[in-house]
């Protein structure tokens, strides 16, 4: 039977993680976080546990984050403010979107995704085990950083670590444009392509989650089959 969270109010968005929960309130996009903190991903400058909602997500002064949509990794955190991001949590693939690798510690409040933000306006943010990716809003094209070594970024590289956004290719290696929509799972994701709806994934596909057929890996946007 589902229980009722104490404490929250109006809220307009929920994500999970691996073993924590996050909440985006409808008023000012205010975020609460609780759960497991052993990396930070509560965002609330510690890495004490949390059984229940408490405190809000802060910034590395201690000022509260508002946002406008959230994105929820394995053990971190993603959010999108007035087109720019900002990330919390484990940074051992880059997954902050800085610029950098961590593999000894985590970012405890929200620092700004430098790399990314570098790219331009971003409206669409998703997150997966260790990567993220997002749209720019210049050319409707995904980008992807963090974890790689499954093609998850979908650059072609399988690099395992990429502190720096990758831009999506096809497989003429061409800039995957006009994307409306995206998806990310643990190790790989999806995009829609607006103009004629078509669906195009990349990375590990070992279970066939991606529909592309008996593929374990796949490095570039690859649309899905149709079975005949």
């Amino acid at each position: 039977m589902p229980n009722k969270v104490d404490g929250l109010e109006a809220i307009a968005k929920v994500e999970v993680g691996r073993k924590n929960v996050c909440v985006m309130s409808a008023a000012l996009g205010e975020t609460t976080c609780w759960g497991e903190n052993i990396s930070g991903q509560l965002g609330i400058g510690t890495t004490t546990a949390r059984a229940m909602p408490g405190e809000s997500v802060r910034d590395g002064e201690g000022e509260l984050v508002y946002l406008d949509t959230l994105a929820l990794g394995h053990d971190h955190a993603c959010g999108l403010s007035d087109l720019t991001i900002s990330c919390w949590g484990h940074n051992a693939h880059g997954q902050a979107g800085e610029g950098l690798v961590e593999t000894e510690s985590s970012h405890l409040t929200a620092v700004p995704a430098t790399a990314v933000n570098a790219q331009g306006a971003i409206n669409e943010l998703r997150c997966g085990y260790g990567h993220c990716c997002a749209i720019d809003d210049d050319s409707s094209s995904p980008w992807c950083w963090g974890r790689g070594d499954a093609g998850e970024l979908g650059d072609d590289s399988f690099e395992g670590n990429n502190p720096e956004p990758k831009q999506v290719v096809d497989s003429a290696g061409a800039p995957l444009t006009g994307s409306i929509s995206l998806s990310v799972g643990p190790q790989f994701s999806c995009a829609v392509r607006g103009e004629d709806g078509e669906v195009l994934c990349w990375g590990h596909n070992l279970q066939g989650a991606m529909g592309l057929g008996p593929v374990t890996e796949v490095g570039v946007a690859q649309p899905v089959l149709a079975s005949g």
